[in-house]
């Protein structure tokens, strides 16, 4: 008995990775263009997230921001820096920082680089 090509095909990959002070981050959208390195001016959309329930997948959104920056200058936290560089413009991520108190997670798409 054959099986269906539904059934045949890879769910599409997960590109995750921890990157040095233990940020989490996974890209939910490629994006396009130039990525944002260190010196750009960026735009980002910010959502806070906290979870709900007992489940992971149970997420509220809790506070959008929109917020401009130049990679370097510390005009935000490190760990947000490092999370939106080498984003392409239109991207999307989960980044997952790690604070005293506890783990916090937001959902970031970079609007514009330049």
């Amino acid at each position: 008995m054959e099986m269906s090509a539904a059934k045949k095909r890879k769910p599409p990959e997960i590109n995750r990775r921890v990157l040095p002070g233990g940020v989490l981050i996974e890209d939910l959208r490629p994006g396009y263009g130039s990525k944002a390195e260190e010196g750009d001016k960026v735009c980002i959309c910010k959502k806070t997230l906290r979870q709900t329930g007992e489940k992971k997948s149970f997420r509220r959104i809790i506070k959008i921001e929109k917020i401009s920056f130049i990679i370097g200058k510390r005009e935000v936290c490190r760990k947000m820096e490092s999370g939106v560089k080498g984003m392409k413009q239109g991207g999307k991520r989960k980044l997952v920082i790690p604070r005293k108190s506890g783990a916090e997670e937001f959902q970031v798409e970079l609007l514009s680089v330049g």
